[in-house]
């Protein structure tokens, strides 16, 4: 069950936005222990519950006809429990693997002369404390040329504040990786 309420007002130049949620979860996926208290073998299980609940909000402002910025922050939070007839033992958390709490943002973009755009967007990321992922700060820039109304070439540099960072993974797992700073070409035809 999902209930969401927002409001959007634009004003001249300026669009504000806000919006919140609340979701409730039954039923929700787990590992049950056959014969408690042995710790194995185990089952999947639907042994749990949880809600979610948040906001949102965001302004969109045009400097000038040919540039303008965003900027955004986002709140989640996630809590789960066991079911009362479940043999999982789960705590209340805030959060859940994989779900930062805070997310805020940062773009802007603007067209050049000569045919030539810039996008950049900053992004702050709150840490993930079931992974063990630290907070970062990113910034992905694209200097796009237009040639034609056809064809955009862009250059684009993902990551560029840091080398690396991890944005997901459990500590333990083999899949756990660093995200790498990146930067490549792209070409988009419209037709």
């Amino acid at each position: 069950m999902a209930y969401e309420l927002g409001y959007r007002h634009q004003q001249g130049s300026l669009a504000l936005s806000v919006a919140t949620f609340y979701s409730r979860y039954y039923g929700l996926r787990s590992l049950e222990q056959v014969n408690p208290p042995a710790p194995i073998p185990l089952v999947i299980g639907n042994g749990q519950d949880g809600e979610s609940f948040g906001a949102e909000v965001t302004a969109e402002y045009w400097l000038t006809n040919r540039w303008r910025v965003h900027a955004g922050y986002t709140e989640l939070r996630v809590h789960v429990w066991p079911d009362p007839g479940s043999n999982r033992q789960v705590t209340r958390c805030d959060g859940v693997p994989g779900s930062p709490i805070v997310n805020s943002c940062c773009k802007s973009w603007v067209d050049l002369p000569g045919h030539l755009g810039l996008a950049a967007g900053l992004r702050a990321i709150d840490d993930i404390n079931h992974q063990l992922v630290p907070a970062y700060a990113e910034l992905n820039a694209t200097l796009t040329w237009q040639p034609t109304s056809h064809l955009d070439l862009s250059l684009v540099g993902q990551n560029l504040l840091h080398d690396q960072h991890r944005e997901f993974g459990a500590a333990a797992s083999p899949t756990r990786r660093d995200i790498q700073r990146g930067v490549y070409g792209a070409v988009a035809w419209r037709f």
